[in-house]
């Protein structure tokens, strides 16, 4: 789902009528419009109708627009973190710290994509289903090593079973499409055959990654989130790990 770029400069009329909004926002700060714009489908502006948006565009005038997260719990530390950034712009990304603390509070369905990398998702999807019966297809086929064949009816390949001589249990690869994250921050996807324990995906996570020179949180999307519900596949945040002081 795609939110209007200026969506979230309707807060501003409405910061004191949070019942109507469902309780959402008490301030907003107006920042200049940025160069990344972040898409994501819990943004305040998604619920308003189209009509309601054009009347309160009229009214606000030339603002620029905000981007709100939702708010999560706030921390015991000082540091603000993902809970305590009520209003964000465009151009700040998802720390490592505000990434621990959202997978860790469960919130996972507020990631975003820049809208940039949400536009080449979608005309990815596109071409996929071009070619595929279905992205499940796309994916046992070219990253699990399925064997494949063309579908009767519309000719579209799709994936035989497992082939154990050739196809992939499971594996770790860069996600194409990433969240808006801190560059710091590589986001990988595991690809499973099949249904994995949480023990199960940390004991691969180990044959992968260089647990001496970096660090990992995983997450699995809900059910309602999913591009490709047919294949299990668990989001892998990984950074190198901070340079230990001598001091």
């Amino acid at each position: 789902m795609r939110c209007w770029p200026d969506c979230c400069c309707f807060v501003v009329i409405f910061v004191h009528h949070t019942s109507w909004l469902g309780g959402v926002g008490a301030c907003a700060v107006l920042l200049s419009r940025p160069a990344k714009t972040p898409t994501c489908p819990s943004w305040l502006a998604c619920r308003l109708s189209s009509v309601v948006a054009d009347q309160l565009v009229g009214l606000l005038g030339p603002h620029q627009p905000l981007i709100k997260r939702p708010s999560v719990e706030q921390p015991s530390n000082d540091r603000p973190s993902a809970a305590s950034m009520e209003f964000t712009p465009f151009t700040k990304a998802y720390d490592w710290d505000e990434v621990r603390d959202i997978i860790r509070q469960g919130r996972t369905e507020i990631f975003c994509r820049y809208q940039e990398v949400n536009d080449t998702y979608a005309k990815g999807i596109a071409e996929i289903r071009q070619t595929y019966v279905s992205t499940g297809d796309y994916i046992k086929i070219r990253v699990l090593k399925y064997p494949s064949e063309a579908d009767p009816g519309s000719r579209k390949l799709k994936a035989r079973p497992a082939d154990p001589k050739v196809s992939l249990t499971m594996t770790l690869i860069d996600n194409d499409y990433p969240y808006a994250l801190h560059p710091e921050i590589s986001h990988k996807v595991l690809w499973s055959q099949k249904i994995l324990t949480r023990q199960q995906i940390i004991d691969f996570l180990k044959t992968q990654l260089d647990l001496d020179k970096v660090e990992y949180q995983f997450f699995e999307n809900p059910p309602h989130k999913k591009t490709v519900p047919e294949v299990q596949h668990i989001h892998v945040m990984v950074r190198e790990l901070p340079a230990v002081s001598s001091a």
